[in-house]
């Protein structure tokens, strides 16, 4: 039995008896009495008296001491570990996946096995003493063919060999030695599934599960949830019934329900999927709290259109199944739903701070570290919890920490990247480059995590780092004469500066020391090294490849990169032409075209900066990217949109017809900054002319259509059994996402502007009819989509002016107070 803290300190430290005052009452009292037990029994079982001695009246005097500790220093720090052993397991064990063996190295032994023995066990039996009497009595049946399986893939040979050994096992006379010998382990079995998996080859994986019944093979459970899993991230939910019906007839706890809710996600039949999920309800039979978890996966991991209307949903049933089947959910639930409280347009934070209180308070669950990366990525994306973040990564190493310091939850790569989220709000650049290096790993054996995403929150942190030192400090004011003291004393101050600019540039790396960057082009040095190390990668060119650590290989989508790149550039470069050539030269370097995020950004920075009229060569600039983005629109001109709502739509379908890249906001953006760019520049009559293009590819009559079916349109859906489902998210707080461009008054402000001033009366009349346009025909959408009145409900855009009796309140008041000025107004004219 392990000892506790407090009995190691009192083996560890002799303490002195400390004699309470009425204990030395009660020791002299005892001293003075009369012993009750005169004799006691000694080793040798002879009475010995009681009476004290005075040896023992001496040593009575004395204070009592305890023993001295005997144990070792080694001893000691052995029962604290003991005491504060760590019995939970902290790896993740890994996945069935990742226990198959490879199928290109098993592919080869199988075949080798099967195909050449089926082939001469083939031959044997047409040519044995049974076929040659059984065609004496009648006609012989041909033996049939080997079919063509799977024409094309790796392991076809192999398909058709099994068809046929199934064949040649069904002929008569075939010895039992032959037909009990197993042909293929289960290890095999699984790697030779796991080969038509990575295929997509369905009709193969039933093919060798046929086989392995036939030979008496057992299939494992974990084999079945491998195959269901990969065949509902295909949507294949009608593969999946036969499935269970052909192999599973046995099971009675139904573990395919799981797996064909996830299918018709997939294939964004979200509707039947409730609708089943209900059916179970109301017949009695509760699904596993599974079913309902990969509901809400999959209605909350969809992208647009209609993704904030399935995420309404999901909360609906997330709330529906605590109320009805599950009170309390799982840890993994727990994390999911916070992390889509992270994952909002804007995070949800409180609601997500209430779920962690509840699943680490109230419920007293133990968190895991995806649980508290979530809450540490809920607390880093907003900017008034940012700093929270730091914290919940502190207490996440306090928990459950052993002798030597280790701790049971430790910070892995979605901590650091929900950290590096917090450093770009906070412009905390120094823990920046902290959580960078913990990404980087050890980069000379090419174990670096930084993908795309790492960068690009990188790269916002340098965009909100305040650099201490300005060079307008060192300029004089205007007002000022400057004398020739004045003017030595701004050149020495800014030589200082550019050797401070020199120095942190010499030292600058990406993992280099606690300096921070002083001024601007400091920053702007650190930038251009780090682009330039991800350029060489890229590139390859040159030696760079073997004299740099290998750090970006995870780097995929260059255009968000890039994009945040050229933003920090924005902010701390002097000049904007600077940052145009920069852009080219990146874009000629990697051979890449202009992507919408690079337009977008550019030609908005290029609006909102400066207040007069912009150079020839920012215009020539932006010319460049208007052509660009013209052939982009051209180029995914005949793929569905992002804002048009799909019916049925399979993962394949999506892989064949992949949908557009550009959304409906970033259309509007750029177009409304191209246009004041143009006003600006004094092009009038080329922003008019950009205005009717709009019109003309986006009108205002197609805001009415194509509206979302996915929106809850009702308050509470009964079911069949005693309980109800309640909505818990309120349909005017649902954001519309498939909307289609459109253009508001904050748009083309400027254009308003320059119009009235020219007194352009004709210009103006058309540019009223349509912003009204616009604004009617999306206030006429909401109302069709989420049967809300702006009016008489109080929604103003996504907040809510108070409660419907609070809005209807407010309408009367405001309806009296108009009554009353007319009134008064009446009465003034009368007299």
């Amino acid at each position: 039995m392990p000892l506790l803290p407090l009995e190691l300190a009192f083996i560890s430290t002799p303490t002195k008896c400390i004699i309470h005052p009425l204990n030395r009452l009660l020791h002299t009292a005892s001293r003075s009495a009369t012993p009750a037990y005169p004799l006691r029994l000694s080793l040798n079982a002879k009475e010995q008296s009681l009476v004290p001695s005075p040896t023992d009246e001496a040593s009575l005097t004395q204070p009592f001491l305890p023993p001295i500790s005997t144990f070792s220093e080694k001893d000691l720090k052995a029962l604290y570990r003991d005491v504060l052993r760590i019995d939970v397991a902290s790896t993740v064990s890994p996945s069935y996946r990742d226990k198959i063996v490879d199928p290109s190295l098993v592919l080869p032994r199988l075949s080798k096995r099967i195909v050449l023995g089926s082939r001469q066990t083939l031959d044997k039996n047409i040519n044995s003493l049974s076929s040659r009497l059984q065609s004496r009595h009648g006609p012989s049946e041909p033996v049939a063919a080997p079919t063509n399986l799977s024409r094309g893939k790796p392991y076809s040979e192999l398909l058709n060999a099994l068809q046929c050994q199934q064949s040649v096992l069904a002929l008569p006379l075939i010895s039992n030695s032959s037909t009990s010998a197993p042909i293929v382990n289960a290890t095999e079995w699984a790697s030779l599934v796991d080969a038509c998996i990575r295929e997509l080859d369905f009709e193969g994986v039933f093919l060798v599960l046929r086989a392995m019944k036939t030979h008496g093979q057992v299939i494992e459970d974990e084999l079945h949830h491998h195959i269901m899993s990969a065949m509902a991230d295909e949507g294949l939910f009608h593969q999946l019934q036969t499935y269970a019906s052909e192999f599973l007839q046995e099971r009675d706890d139904m573990p395919h329900f799981q797996h064909i809710v996830t299918a018709l996600c997939k294939c964004r039949l979200f509707s039947s999927a409730i609708q089943l999920l209900h059916q179970q309800e109301a017949k009695g039979h509760l699904p596993p709290m599974a079913v309902y978890h990969s509901l809400i996966l999959g209605l909350l991991h969809t992208s647009s259109p209609g993704a904030a209307a399935r995420q309404a949903i999901a909360w609906n049933i997330f709330y529906h199944m605590r109320y009805v089947a599950h009170p309390i959910p799982s840890v993994q639930l727990y994390t999911d739903m916070i992390r889509a409280c992270a994952h909002h347009t804007e995070p949800d934070t409180l609601r997500g701070f209430d779920l962690w209180t509840e699943m680490t308070v109230d419920k007293r669950l133990t968190p895991t570290v995806d649980a508290y990366n979530a809450i540490i990525l809920l607390a880093a994306r907003d900017n008034r919890t940012a700093h929270e973040a730091i914290r919940l990564a502190r207490e996440m190493l306090d928990v459950g920490r052993d002798a030597d310091g280790k701790p049971a939850l430790p910070l892995n790569t979605g901590t650091y990247a929900a950290l590096l989220e917090s450093c770009k709000h906070t412009g905390d650049l120094l823990r920046a480059r902290w959580a960078l290096t913990k990404l980087a790993g050890d980069v000379f054996t090419s174990t670096s995590s930084i993908d795309h995403w790492t960068l690009s929150n990188l790269f916002h942190a340098y965009a909100s780092y305040k650099v201490p030192f300005v060079r307008d400090m060192a300029a004089p004011t205007r007002s000022e004469q400057p004398s020739l003291e004045a003017h030595k004393q701004a050149q020495s101050i800014e030589q200082r500066l550019d050797d401070i600019v020199a120095t942190t540039a010499t030292q600058s790396s990406i993992t280099s020391g606690l300096q921070l960057p002083q001024t601007s082009k400091a920053v702007l040095n650190e930038l251009d090294t780090m682009m330039d190390h991800l350029i060489a990668e890229k590139t390859s060119t040159g030696n760079i490849k073997t004299q740099l650590p290998r750090l970006f290989d995870q780097v995929t989508n260059l255009n968000i990169v890039i994009r945040s790149f050229l933003r920090a550039y924005f902010i701390h470069a002097h000049r904007v032409s600077d940052v145009f050539a920069r852009a080219q030269s990146i874009h000629r370097l990697l051979k890449l075209d202009w992507s919408h995020e690079v337009i977008r950004l550019v030609l908005s920075q290029c609006a909102r900066t400066g207040s007069g009229s912009p150079s020839q060569e920012t215009m020539k600039f932006a010319e460049e990217l208007w052509s660009a983005w013209l052939g982009i629109l051209e180029k995914e001109r005949h793929l569905p949109n992002r804002w048009t709502p799909m019916g049925l739509n399979t993962p394949a379908d999506r892989r064949e017809v992949p949908i557009s890249t550009v959304r409906a906001s970033h259309i509007s953006m750029i177009w409304s900054s191209f246009i004041r760019l143009k006003t600006r520049y004094g092009d009038v009559d080329g922003a008019v002319q950009l205005l009717k293009q709009f019109e003309r590819l986006y009108p205002p009559s197609t805001t009415k259509t194509n509206l979302d079916p996915h929106m809850p349109l009702e308050t509470k859906i009964s079911l069949e059994g005693p309980r109800t489902l309640i909505k818990v998210v309120e349909r005017g707080k649902i954001d519309d996402d498939t909307i289609p461009p459109v253009l508001v008054f904050t748009d083309i402000v400027a254009l308003h502007k320059r119009l009235a001033r020219d007194q352009r009366t004709k210009d103006i009349n058309y540019l009223t009819y349509l912003l009204h346009a616009y604004a009617g025909n999306v206030r006429d959408r909401r109302s069709f989509n989420l049967a809300v009145n702006d009016l008489e409900d109080g929604w103003r855009g996504k907040k809510s002016v108070g409660s419907d009796g609070e809005a209807k309140v407010k309408a009367r008041i405001k309806w009296e107070k108009r009554r009353a000025r007319v009134a008064s107004r009446v009465r003034t004219s009368r007299r």
